[in-house]
């Protein structure tokens, strides 16, 4: 069974794969106004921006695409935003759908380094950035930086912007609304360049096309009621507040925007601004509880990667269904878990096939039967349309129209699927494969955990040694747990050959620019000795 016709897949998802997509997102922006256009989209929750209505909105794209046209701004061209999580963020990427321009996201940790590289490697033509983050662009050497006029600053007056020949973003929207010549669209056009997590290797960037975005959003949809407020509390460069805001044209929802995420602050965020949908994570199963949350408007959350151990108590602390999901940059949406499917919670599946999204399990290069593990391929329209500038890796990606997740799962007779771990991420002791994911699994439940990773030390006589590297929660729970409690409870849960040698307590785990474990970093570093680091075996050879 590849296709996602399985016993149980709600009727409304195979019936809205039979629906037409709208034919850009500008035009699903148009139609969401049309239906909303007294609603409020942009609500700033922790800041004094003004509320944006639909139509508000519509309105400053508008006018934001006709300045940028009167900039040079044409169909086709790059135009790099590094912005932070402010309304003239995503009123400048809509104005860039409207013009068929591609906007490319750049994270606001970029060092002068990889801002340098980043414009570099994608052709950018102009870079619209916010004030703070002048200083990274100013360290670029000259040849690197763009013409005055291609550099647009946000948060700046106009007479400032002169002062270094740029243009105040402010300008853009005093344009005259005018005439409008926008070019037709077409829904294969890419709409941005997202850059992959960088885990495994080189972040590359993903060419995503307005087709991909309105599956996206579509697909998100329909996994459970329609929201009504939306958190977003991660930078909008990253997916997740990206299909949240694609979701919310879809659904007429008010998306409810914070600068960063705060673990400390998640609950008041939470009641105070009625929010009834938001993603949670390993970090968020950790807190105590709040009895505060009986009383919250959620109707329901998603989640990635939750320890089956930890979603039936998540699920009980807030009330409300816990809902998986599965997709990564170049798929979009790839699995589901129902709203309404509540017998699979603590069973650690990902779900089925989401909408427009067929699966199949594969080992070298056939599909096996159900239980066995395997490479999850996917395939369906909306995926990604390559590796901007890698047709070498592009190609390896794919065998003919699946696309190769690289990522190690096994589906059971009913057709949930199960996700094991990163193919490429696996310990190999002594013969024995070990998933970095199920050790990681197995320590993430533990209380007074915060976030943990499984990560290979060399041994001369097993080959390879489990190392899990451990950042504890804030408080008494973290300040009482050992090297030793760790590994008795891996001990109970995992067979003995998949029991970590070593534990090493670290303040934070370090991250790639799109907020990933950096498992380089520590691969590289357990390769070095380090007094600091537990050793569950001291009688034996030490080599970390």
């Amino acid at each position: 069974m590849s296709s996602n016709q399985l016993n149980g897949t709600p009727p409304a998802w195979e019936r809205v794969e039979q629906e037409p997509l709208l034919p850009n997102i500008a035009a699903l922006v148009d139609d969401a106004t049309a239906s909303y256009p007294d609603r409020i989209l942009w609500q700033d929750i922790e800041g004094d921006s003004t509320p944006l209505s639909y139509s508000e909105f519509r309105r400053l794209t508008i006018k934001c695409a006709i300045g940028l046209q009167e900039k040079g701004i044409e169909r086709g061209q790059h135009v790099a935003m590094m912005l932070p999580n402010v309304s003239g963020f995503l009123i400048t990427w809509i104005a860039l759908c409207r013009l068929g321009a591609i906007a490319v996201m750049v994270n606001t940790a970029s060092t002068s380094a990889e801002l340098e590289r980043l414009l570099r490697d994608t052709d950018v033509d102009f870079l619209v950035i916010d004030r703070d983050y002048l200083p990274v662009y100013d360290a670029l050497p000259s040849a690197s930086r763009l013409h005055g006029s291609h550099l647009i600053v946000h948060g700046i007056a106009s007479g400032d912007a002169s002062a270094r020949s740029s243009t105040s973003w402010s300008n853009l929207l005093e344009s005259n609304e005018g005439d409008l010549a926008f070019p037709n669209i077409d829904p294969a056009e890419i709409a941005s360049i997202q850059f992959t997590s960088g885990s495994s290797g080189v972040p590359k960037g993903c060419m995503l096309s307005h087709r991909y975005w309105l599956t996206l959003g579509k697909a998100r949809s329909m996994v459970g009621p329609a929201p009504s407020r939306i958190l977003i509390d991660t930078p909008m460069f990253y997916m997740g507040p990206l299909w949240r805001f694609m979701m919310a044209f879809y659904c007429g929802s008010t998306l409810c925007v914070a600068p960063r995420f705060s673990l400390s602050r998640l609950f008041d965020r939470i009641l105070d601004n009625k929010i009834d949908f938001c993603l949670v994570t390993y970090p968020v199963a950790k807190l105590d509880h709040d009895p505060r949350l009986a009383n919250s408007s959620l109707k329901w959350l998603v989640t990635y990667g939750l320890g089956k151990d930890l979603h039936n108590g998540l699920e009980q602390r807030f009330g409300v269904p816990v809902r998986e999901l599965y997709g990564m940059s170049e798929i979009g949406s790839g699995l589901s878990m129902p709203v309404e499917d509540s017998s699979m919670v603590g069973s650690g599946s990902c779900g089925r096939p989401a909408p427009f999204r067929s699966c199949k399990i594969v080992v070298d290069g056939r599909e096996v039967l159900d239980g066995t593990p395997g490479e999850l391929w996917i395939t369906g329209p909306g995926l990604f349309s390559g590796y901007y500038r890698n047709s070498e890796a592009t190609a390896a990606a794919f065998e003919g129209e699946w696309f190769k997740t690289g990522d190690l799962f096994s589906r059971d007779a009913n057709g949930y699927y199960y996700m094991l771990g990163r193919i490429k991420d696996v310990i190999r002791r002594s013969g024995e494969n070990i998933s970095a994911a199920e050790v990681e699994l197995a320590v993430n439940a533990i209380y007074g955990v915060l976030d943990a990773a499984a990560v290979p030390v060399p041994d001369p006589l097993r080959g390879e040694e489990v190392k899990i590297v451990v950042a504890k929660t804030p408080g008494a729970a973290g300040d009482n747990l050992s090297e030793e409690a760790i590994v008795r409870e891996c001990q109970r849960v995992l067979s003995p050959f998949k029991v970590p040698r070593y534990v090493e307590f670290v303040d934070a785990l370090p991250k790639t620019p799109t907020g990933k474990v950096d498992k380089n970093i520590l691969k590289a570093a357990a390769k070095t000795p380090g007094a600091a680091v537990y050793d569950a075996k001291p009688d034996k050879k030490r080599t970390t």
